[in-house]
């Protein structure tokens, strides 16, 4: 496999810091998406409904909930299990459940005939059986073998469960902590592969060690954990969120001072975030489960060491109870607050998030339950600040094509090493290539990022280790011989070829490779569609050429300055733009905007055919400055006055046949 051929199969990286189900639309869409590799960090906080008796029955474990309800969700997206061992696991045991009835449910997950009555016969019974007879025994045998970790725990140390309305996923997750000993996210990756997914796509924010959740309200009420802080009767107004130990968290009411228990990150956690392209902050239940993870010690400064990556904080579109009355900039500046390890640190906010993300619903929307913007003066760097209506109109939540994939191809951009072509022309001239190679390895080529090819013809073949230390790659072309230009031969070769754009450089010796190097300097901004090189710009080096070339002719003089400024002006004219220098010799611009057939190379109006199609496309396009060293006509051929008036003439030809095309 070829270098280029590695960087394109480079996935992009895309963690996501989730809940429950809060960015089940945002995950959902992104597990779509070719050339993603995702990662999912959650926290297991949760101490609610059935996940809170599991971590009481356990004793020293976190909450399983989210982690089983993204694995649920991404093994139905991936196809990665069969889909009836998700309906399994995510069916709940009937309310009221007794023990007997339980234990009568669960000791039927491994029975050969679940027609001889050992499953109750109700509507659960039928379902978990028609669930159970559709999967493989291996399968069976290992839910089976999970559920007598549970068991055997619980007749060993005679502990009580309330199994009714407690879902299968919990139990089963129980029996991978058993069985895993008692390491959580050693239990998280068991669970995963129960349901064919890696066991890096989800993952637990700290090392597994356990934690309570608890919140303060803004009038000093404590919030006892997350079914507390979401309590849609509360509309809570909270202050702060703390992550107590075990022991604290069981003498809450005698505390006088809420303390932070000292967590450690996951070391695969260090490892993604550190290779990480794009980050996201999604919304969801801020201080239950997006604000806990936030705060993890040292999670900041890794995110802030990872100078490479975006980082998405998405705000929530809705009002939620534990956010009630929050705008918008009221999340940023928690978030903040909370990967700032609650402000103990000083780290660049940009460092930590990039940009964000604030919906802006369409004015004649009928409702008083969006999210205000809020005082978006408080940001106070506007660059950051990304403001629209990116609502799903038939979902109510994120848009990920308004919201996500705009970010993922910058980061693709970021990522990926554009791949240049450049065409030695009008030349098979063996000094002249290797004077430009040379001129091009001064600069510096090797420090900028792309991989670049250089495309010659000559008598004869220039050694790899000219350019071994520069990190070029030489591509030969031997001369023409079947009525081809070699021009013609170059350009088709290097367009045919995978590279992503070509820079076409007049060899003749009046132009510098070292300017190949400025041209290349600009793919580093966005949308980049050609870079074209302007003498016009480099005032000095255009007066001492038409001093020199018209020294004798002051009247062919007068007539070329003129010239060259009014195909100048004919582009501002015809398409709005003003090109410095529109015979340039030496432009760099994207493969998908040239043709396969190269015969247009040699047209003495070549630029004006490419001008037009780029300002055509809306191809977003540079002029930087180029040095050049001025040339008897004797060396090189020059534009004359007719070909002046033919270029003149095309480019108002091109402008009226694209009006027309547009027209019908």
């Amino acid at each position: 496999m070829t270098t280029n051929q590695k960087t394109l199969a480079t996935p992009l990286r895309v963690i996501v810091f989730t809940g429950g189900r809060g960015s089940s639309s945002i995950s959902n869409q992104l597990v779509g998406v070719a050339g993603v590799k995702l990662q999912f960090i959650i926290n297991g906080y949760d101490n609610g409904l059935s996940t809170g008796e599991v971590r009481r029955f356990l004793g020293d474990s976190l909450g399983p909930s989210d982690f089983r309800k993204n694995a649920s969700r991404l093994a139905l997206l991936l196809a990665s299990c069969q889909p009836e061992l998700i309906t399994l696991l995510d069916l709940r045991l009937p309310d009221p459940c007794s023990d007997a009835e339980a234990l009568t449910y669960l000791g039927g997950i491994d029975s050969v005939n679940l027609a001889d009555g050992a499953i109750a016969q109700s509507t659960f019974g039928d379902t978990l059986k028609i669930n159970l007879d559709a999967l493989t025994k291996e399968t069976r045998k290992a839910l089976a073998a999970r559920v007598e970790q549970f068991l055997s725990f619980k007749r060993a140390e005679s502990r009580s469960f309330k199994f009714a309305d407690c879902s299968l996923g919990n139990i089963i997750f129980a029996g991978s902590y058993l069985l895993r000993k008692r390491k959580f996210n050693a239990a998280v990756a068991d669970y995963c592969a129960l349901l064919g997914l890696p066991d890096d796509l989800i993952l637990n924010v700290t090392d597994g060690k356990n934690a309570f959740l608890v919140a303060k309200n803004t009038d000093g009420g404590i919030l006892q954990g997350e079914e507390d802080i979401v309590d849609a009767n509360r509309r809570n107004k909270i202050d702060n969120i703390y992550l107590l130990s075990q022991s604290d968290a069981a003498k809450l009411g005698q505390l006088k001072v809420l303390k932070d228990r000292a967590l450690k990150l996951s070391p695969k956690v260090k490892e993604c975030i550190a290779g990480a392209d794009l980050i996201v902050y999604s919304p969801g239940t801020q201080h239950s489960s997006l604000f806990p993870s936030y705060m993890t010690p040292g999670l900041g400064e890794l995110l802030a060491a990872n100078t490479r990556a975006l980082k998405l904080l998405i705000t929530n579109i809705h009002e939620d109870s534990e956010i009630a009355g929050a705008a918008a900039t009221d999340i940023i500046q928690k978030a903040r607050y909370y990967l700032q390890e609650k402000n103990t640190k000083s780290l660049p906010e940009p460092a930590l998030i990039t940009h964000y993300i604030i919906n802006r619903p369409e004015q004649n929307t009928a409702s008083d339950n969006y999210i205000p913007e809020g005082e978006i003066e408080r940001i106070e760097d506007p660059r950051q600040v990304r403001i629209s209506n990116f609502e799903d109109g038939a979902s109510g939540q994120h848009d990920t094509g308004k919201v996500l994939l705009p970010f993922i191809d910058m980061a693709r951009r970021q990522k990926h090493k554009p791949r240049v072509a450049v065409v030695c022309l009008d030349t098979t001239s063996i000094n002249k290539i290797v004077q430009t190679i040379r001129e091009m390895q001064r600069a510096k080529i090797e420090l900028y990022p792309c991989d670049v090819t250089v495309f010659y013809s000559s008598n004869r073949e220039i050694s790899d280790s000219l350019v071994a230390e520069s990190d070029l790659s030489l591509c030969y072309v031997a001369p023409s011989t079947d009525g081809e230009t070699n021009n013609q031969q170059l350009v088709a070769k290097a367009v045919a070829s995978d590279h992503d754009f070509v820079c076409m450089f007049e060899s003749s010796g009046m132009y510098f490779g070292s300017d190949i190097v400025a041209l290349v300097a600009n793919l580093n901004q966005e949308k980049v569609d050609a870079v074209w090189g302007s003498r016009r710009l480099s005032l000095t080096d255009i007066h001492q050429s038409y001093r020199y070339r018209y020294r004798s002719h002051l009247l062919k003089g007068s007539v070329s300055y003129i010239g060259s400024h009014v195909l100048s002006l004919a582009y501002l004219v015809c398409y709005g733009r003003y090109i410095s220098d529109t015979l340039s010799g030496l432009k760099l611009v994207k493969t998908e905007h040239l043709d396969r057939s190269s015969d247009w190379i040699d047209d003495p109006s070549a630029n004006q055919y490419l001008l037009a199609r780029l300002l055509r496309s809306d191809g977003r396009s540079f002029e930087v400055p180029v040095d050049f060293l001025p040339m008897s006509p004797d060396q090189v051929s020059r534009t004359g006055a007719m070909d002046g008036i033919r270029a003149l003439r095309v480019i108002v030809m091109q402008r009226i046949r694209a009006i027309f095309s547009s027209n019908g």
